[in-house]
């Protein structure tokens, strides 16, 4: 199953998640007035149940009772359903925020917090994603995590302290990759939507709670009888009847999870290649007095979300009630020869810190044969390779096969391309202020000393100061770097720039522009930084909404399809005299018979193009699946893909939140 496969599953298993909510509104609905019938006729007849006088029969059906019933039923439920998703609207912070999560900086010098950071870096570069914000959850000692969010513009992760104290490194890394494979198979956002319906379904629960309550306030009222016992029992049938409906929302839960839980195992095990890892993550749960316990409060309502079961084990019906499979399986698909024994785990065993290990123990494993070279000329080669190209053959295929799912040799490269960085753009790179100033170098121009000082008097007159300085000091270290490191640095980079304040953001955001404008002409890298940077940090300073699918087909969207191809065809790296067959060959993988006509070039503005990948944005899985063919098509056209081409196509794909893995660029693809 691949990437799009993924994507489509998890929205059939959202279209699924809706069926079941409305099956189960509609039962709580006859239960409510079924109560409401009870109670209401017991109400009218309550003075003959005083003196025992027989009964009129029972009239089971009340077109008038139900309207009422049904329609308060329905706007409590759904009220409560959109309040919830209103509330998590912010994706992964709104979680972190409820279980009290605490942002570790990315320049922090902690080592344990350099740790998870570090590996979640690598991660997120071997995927091709931005380098997601990471929480520590301070009051949990159980060993837990999760990634929680509607897109890879607000994912986050979240670690349990128990985890950053008592994890090796490889068992870490173990736990972050199965976490990363939630963000690429599309699994937090039908996670978030769980929440949402099961708030709902509680808001009645509550409400009966609170009926029950108001009654202390009537106590001394003369007023008594059946009123307050009307009000009374509905109370009580409104709190059963929501918490039965609970129950059976876990039910749900826990059906929707379990074979997530056994599919992100295989996906972080096919990322590192050392099942080791993993399995010794699950076994230190098992062996620890605290397990994978969630205190929190909120427990319940995120258990879902977390790595391993959070909640405590419930003796009647725990089969079906838990959200993880048991550990005893897990371990077991992970290592054939697991005894069932679990290691005793009673002190933390803390692992080195990242920055004095040249590469993590279960990369080296894999990684290809190389020269007895030392590590640092190693990486070098690895990076500067002259031979910047890949074959077409088999390209098409290879690039669908890892879309949203690494392997252990781009895990290898993330590695090198951040151990390769000079350490003063590593370190810039993670401060608010460097990451500015490491993008906007970027876009210094490096050939032109006239452009450049128009550049430079810009940010001179519109930035803060210290991004001006920080700037003319990280050009002289950006400009040497080789093309494929640039995408990874933007990915590296984005974290800090989501800690500085919304009035800065706007700042920095037009000084991108600016200086893409500077010489009147827009390349390939500078649509594709402006491109990652808005996609990944404008949500999060709510200049931008999360994405809602739109465009299931063509129709819609043909036109925006075509201009978008023209695009690649017109301005990316073409003859401009071969632009019209490189756009027809590209159209067939878009719709192997509809025909159409490359957009002229004076018609593909920057703004025109950003407006259609807004549109592109929304389109089904299927349909971007097609749209990735067609733009690979377009790329590699004369039969090799450069660095700048692979740079654009990767900037598109994370455009759509369909990341792409690096190219790597060795002498093995020539």
């Amino acid at each position: 199953m691949n990437f799009f496969e993924h994507q489509a599953q998890a929205r059939k298993r959202t279209r699924f998640l809706i069926v079941l909510y409305a099956l189960a509104v509609l039962c709580i609905i006859a239960a409510v007035y079924a109560a409401s019938l009870l109670i209401w006729y017991w109400a009218l007849h309550y003075d003959a149940v005083q003196n025992s006088t027989p009964l009129p029969p029972l009239v089971l059906w009340d077109p008038n009772l139900f309207g009422v019933v049904g329609s308060f039923t329905v706007i409590m439920i759904v009220a409560g359903t959109l309040y919830k998703i209103a509330a998590l609207s912010h994706g992964g912070k709104a979680i972190m925020d409820l279980l009290g999560g605490s942002l570790i900086q990315p320049n922090t010098t902690d080592p344990d917090e350099e740790k998870v950071l570090h590996v979640v870096e690598e991660m997120a570069i071997a995927s091709g994603t931005a380098v997601p914000p990471v929480y520590v959850l301070r009051k949990e000692t159980g060993i837990n995590a999760l990634a929680a969010g509607f897109s890879t513009q607000d994912a986050v992760i979240g670690v349990t302290q128990g985890s950053i104290h008592l994890l090796s490194r490889d068992e870490l890394q173990g736990v972050i990759a199965h976490e990363f494979s939630h963000i690429l198979n599309g699994d937090m956002r039908l996670n978030l939507h769980l929440m949402g319906v099961l708030q709902g379904i509680l808001v009645l629960a509550i409400t009966g709670e609170i009926l029950m309550r108001s009654l202390r306030y009537v106590r001394g009222s003369k007023k008594g009888g059946a009123p307050l016992l009307v009000i009374f029992l509905m109370g009580v049938s409104l709190f059963i009847i929501g918490y039965v409906g609970v129950f059976f929302g876990r039910l749900i839960k826990s059906a929707v999870s379990r074979q997530r839980e056994f599919l992100a195992d295989a996906s972080a095990v096919q990322f590192t290649r050392y099942p080791a890892g993993l399995a010794g993550a699950l076994k230190k749960i098992g062996g620890f007095f605290a397990g994978s316990r969630i205190q929190s409060y909120r427990a319940e309502e995120t258990s879902h979300l977390f790595f391993a079961n959070g909640l405590p084990k419930i003796l009647l019906f725990s089969a079906l009630m838990e959200t993880h499979p048991p550990l005893n399986e897990r371990i077991k698909l992970l290592d054939p020869m697991f005894d069932g024994q679990f290691p005793k785990i009673t002190a933390p065993e803390v692992a080195a810190p990242y920055r004095q290990q040249v590469a993590p123990p279960s990369v080296a494993q894999v990684a290809p044969a190389a020269p007895p070279l030392d590590e640092k000329t190693r990486i070098t080669q690895y990076l500067s390779d002259p031979g910047n190209q890949i074959a077409i053959a088999a390209l098409s295929d290879k690039v669908a096969f890892q879309l949203g799912s690494p392997f252990p040799d781009h895990l290898l490269y993330a590695t090198s391309v951040i151990l390769g960085l000079p350490e003063v753009i590593r370190n810039e790179s993670r401060d608010p202020v460097g990451a500015r100033a490491v993008l906007l170098a970027l876009l210094i121009d490096r050939k032109n000393p006239e452009v450049r000082e128009k550049q430079f008097a810009y940010l001179l007159g519109h930035e803060n100061n210290s991004v001006y300085l920080h700037t003319q000091k990280m050009f002289a270290f950006v400009s040497q770097l080789p093309p494929q490191v640039r995408l990874p640095l933007i990915e590296l980079a984005i974290p800090a720039i989501r800690t500085i304040s919304p009035r800065q953001y706007e700042l920095f955001r037009n000084s991108i522009q600016s200086l893409i404008l500077a010489d009147h002409r827009i390349d390939a890298f500078e649509f594709s930084l402006k491109q990652v940077v808005c996609h990944h940090l404008d949500q999060a300073f709510g200049l931008s909404k999360p994405v809602q699918v739109k465009f299931s087909t063509l129709d819609a969207i043909w036109q925006d399809s075509v201009d978008w191809l023209s695009y690649l065809s017109v301005i990316g790296f073409t003859d401009p005299d071969n632009a019209g067959p490189v756009f027809q060959n590209a159209l067939k993988f878009l719709d192997p018979v509809r025909q159409a006509e490359l957009t002229p070039a004076a018609d593909l503005g920057m703004e025109k193009i950003e407006a259609i990948l807004e549109k592109l944005k929304a389109a089904s899985p299927e349909i971007k699946d097609l749209l990735m063919k067609a733009s690979l098509a377009a790329i590699q056209h004369d039969g090799v893909v450069t660095p700048e081409e692979a740079e654009l196509l990767r900037a598109f794909a994370s455009t759509l939140d369909c990341p792409i893995p690096p190219f790597l660029f060795s002498p093995a693809n020539r």
